[in-house]
């Protein structure tokens, strides 16, 4: 891209921002609260690396600007843009409360071709936030912040192979909770906790290569056999793994079955019927989302080396 060239065309192309950015930046923005949001986003943008090249040294002999630089700058754009859908995020989720009028910073590039210089100014990327913030009351008790946002959870999770179905439900179940729907929210962590099971025994089934593990694939996709049947039957073949795929879980495969139908148990307060054995209040409900947290890695977590393993037989 020569000098005469506009820059703001050419990063539309190249500038990105992805969730996983932005559930990052929530984080930060938690984790190292400061009430002025643009003294924070000098610190993320320092920490992450992530600063716009002041003077970009311009290639001779036709003036072009190194493709390095110009996806230096795409990165350095994508991180501060993915702080700002933070904030507003944070703000949307009522978990940041604006005290003050917004303020914005000037997105800018500087080039030097010798003796001559000059710059780009990129207003589509320019920050808009307010200037300064306070956290919300309630959140501090939202489980030390995991129960405060969808995208703080799943960060905490730390399950890997995440399936899109289990992450949908586990955002709608935290979004649930911040707005005391109880019932909605057990709801989608039973579909979350039903979702890990049937994707681990679809894995085990799939790499085993006994009458069993055929036995086990014809269960888990029947639509007429119960949740709790599935999930039992799963856990008894994972118990019958190799060591290689229960690796240490083998009883935090007994703990996450004890969960799960606790859960099951809770969700089932959707029928009209049915007295469930805990009443549906936020407490219980977040014990059971932050509980759910680590039994849901353990079940990805011995999926993950069922599907790396050797076939089981």
């Amino acid at each position: 891209m020569k000098i005469r060239e506009e820059l703001d065309p050419v990063l539309r192309l190249r500038v990105t921002v992805t969730r996983q950015h932005v559930a990052m930046a929530k984080a930060y923005v938690v984790r190292r609260f400061r009430p002025s949001l643009f003294e924070l986003l000098e610190a993320w943008i320092r920490d992450m690396d992530c600063a716009l090249p002041q003077a970009i040294v311009m290639e001779p002999p036709d003036q072009q600007v190194p493709e390095e630089e110009i996806d230096k700058i795409a990165r350095a754009l994508e991180r501060q843009l993915a702080f700002e859908e933070a904030v507003w995020g944070l703000i949307g989720e009522a978990i940041l409360l604006p005290l003050g009028h917004t303020g914005e910073r000037a997105a800018q590039v500087g080039w030097r071709f010798g003796n001559n210089a000059g710059g780009w100014s990129l207003p589509s990327y320019m920050i808009v936030m307010p200037g300064k913030v306070k956290l919300a009351g309630s959140f501090q008790d939202a489980g030390g912040g995991m129960l405060g946002s969808p995208d703080l959870f799943l960060l905490d999770l730390k399950a890997s192979d995440l399936t899109a179905g289990v992450e949908e439900s586990l955002r709608l179940a935290v979004a649930c909770l911040r707005r005391d729907l109880f019932m909605p929210a057990i709801a989608m962590l039973g579909r979350a906790s039903e979702g890990a099971w049937i994707e681990l025994g679809r894995v085990l089934a799939v790499r085993s290569t006994t009458p069993s593990g055929r036995k086990l694939s014809e269960l888990v996709e029947d639509p007429r056999q119960s949740a709790a049947k599935k999930m039992d039957s799963i856990s008894k073949f994972a118990e019958t793994a190799p060591t290689t795929v229960l690796g240490p879980d083998l009883y935090r495969i007994h703990e996450a079955l004890t969960w799960s139908h606790l859960v099951r148990d809770a969700r089932n307060a959707i029928h009209y019927s049915h007295e469930p054995a805990t009443l549906l209040t936020f407490e219980t409900v977040a014990a059971l989302l932050l509980a759910g947290a680590q039994h849901i890695r353990t079940l990805f977590s011995i999926r993950t080396r069922a599907r790396r393993a050797q076939p089981i037989s």
